[in-house]
C-alpha cells in the first residue's frame, strides 16, 4: 500500500518531469527551425568582390564570426584582395606644390624595394581636400594617386616608394642652379640694375675693391623638366618679402654684376630663367653659393671663384 502523501507527490513530479519534457521538445524544435534557416541563408549568402585579383590578406578562417557593419561601427573584414596588373601609388604632395599638379601628368616612380628600377606612371588623381597630420607640426598635404605603368611582377601592395611629378616642360629652356638665386630689397635691385646696365654697355662702372671668395658657375640652355616632390616657393611669393626682387650675380672682369630675373619652372636643384635684366646668356658665368652669402653680396663686389678639390695620392 502507498501513502497518500507519496502518491499526490510522484503526481506532482510526473507533471513536473512531463513539462520539461514537453519544453525540451519545443527548444528542439526551435533550434531545428533555427538551423534551417542558417542553411538557407548560407546557401544563399555570396560575396561579391567589385574587382578581380588575388587575395593578398585573410582575415577569417571558416567557422568564425563575423560582424555586420553599420553606419557608425565598421563591420568585420574578411579578406582583401588587390589587382596586381594595374598598381598605384598614393602620394602625399605639400600645399604649396599640388596647384601645378594634374591629371595625366607623366610620373617618376622609385620603389625603395626596387632601388634599381625606376617605374614610369601616370597622374589619375588629385585630391581636393588636404589633411594635416596631427601633432607633426608640418603643413598640409594632399593626397595624389599615380598609376604604374606596367607593374614588374616584383612589385607588391603596401611597398614605400618615392614619386616625381613633371608638371611642365620647356625645350631649349636657359636655367641655372637654385642655389645661384638671390632676393634682394627692390630699391637697390633697381639701382643695381641700372649700374649693371651701364656695365653691359661698356660704360666705365664704379666698382668695390672688396673681394669675396664664392664659387662660379656657367648657365646652360637645356629642356627644363619641372618635378614636385617637396614645398619650393620664391623669395618674392612670400608676404614677408614682397618688396624684396629675385636676382642672380653673374661675373663680368672679376666682379660681381646684378641681373633681376623672371623665373618659370623649377625642380629641386634648377630654376629656368624666362627674362633677365641685363639679359642672360648661355654658358654665361654666374655666381653659386650660400644664401646668406649671396645675400651679402653687392654690386660691383669682386670675385673669384674657389679652387676645385683634388683627389690626392696615398702611399
Amino acid at each position: 500500500m502507498i501513502a497518500p502523501e507519496a502518491l499526490e507527490d510522484a503526481a506532482t513530479t510526473s507533471r513536473v518531469e512531463t513539462a520539461r519534457a514537453e519544453a525540451a521538445r519545443e527548444d528542439v524544435e526551435s533550434t531545428r527551425a533555427q538551423l534551417t534557416q542558417a542553411e538557407a541563408d548560407l546557401e544563399e549568402t555570396v560575396f561579391f568582390a567589385p574587382i578581380a585579383g588575388i587575395v593578398t590578406s585573410l582575415n577569417v578562417e571558416q567557422g568564425e564570426n563575423v560582424v555586420t557593419g553599420t553606419m557608425n561601427n565598421p563591420g568585420t573584414v574578411i579578406l582583401t584582395i588587390a589587382e596586381l596588373d594595374t598598381m598605384q601609388v598614393l602620394a602625399e604632395v605639400d600645399e604649396t606644390d599640388v596647384v601645378r599638379i594634374e591629371r595625366d601628368q607623366p610620373a617618376k616612380v622609385q620603389v625603395d624595394a626596387l632601388p634599381n628600377q625606376e617605374l614610369g606612371g601616370t597622374v589619375t588623381s588629385v585630391g581636393q581636400s588636404g589633411r594635416t597630420p596631427s601633432g607633426s607640426g608640418e603643413g598640409t598635404n594632399f593626397h595624389v594617386e599615380v598609376r604604374i605603368d606596367d607593374p614588374p611582377s616584383s612589385l607588391r601592395p603596401g611597398m614605400s616608394a618615392d614619386v616625381e611629378i613633371l608638371t611642365g616642360r620647356r625645350e631649349d629652356a636657359l636655367v641655372m642652379p637654385i642655389q645661384a638665386l638671390t632676393a634682394q630689397p627692390g630699391g637697390v635691385a633697381q639701382e643695381w640694375e641700372e649700374d649693371a646696365a651701364k656695365i653691359a654697355s661698356g660704360e666705365a662702372p664704379k666698382r668695390s675693391q672688396r673681394k669675396r671668395s664664392g664659387s662660379s658657375k656657367r648657365g646652360k640652355s637645356s629642356s627644363d623638366d619641372s618635378s614636385e616632390r617637396t614645398g619650393t616657393t620664391s623669395a618674392s611669393s612670400s608676404p614677408l618679402n614682397e618688396d624684396r626682387v629675385e636676382g642672380v650675380f653673374s661675373v663680368r672682369d672679376g666682379v660681381a654684376l646684378f641681373h633681376r630675373v623672371e623665373l618659370g619652372l623649377r625642380s629641386e636643384t634648377h630654376v629656368e630663367v624666362e627674362s633677365a635684366s641685363p639679359p642672360l646668356e648661355a654658358g654665361q658665368e654666374i655666381v653659386v653659393g650660400p644664401y646668406r652669402t649671396l645675400r651679402e653680396l653687392s654690386q660691383g663686389d669682386g670675385v673669384k671663384p674657389e679652387s676645385a678639390p683634388r683627389t690626392r695620392s696615398r702611399k
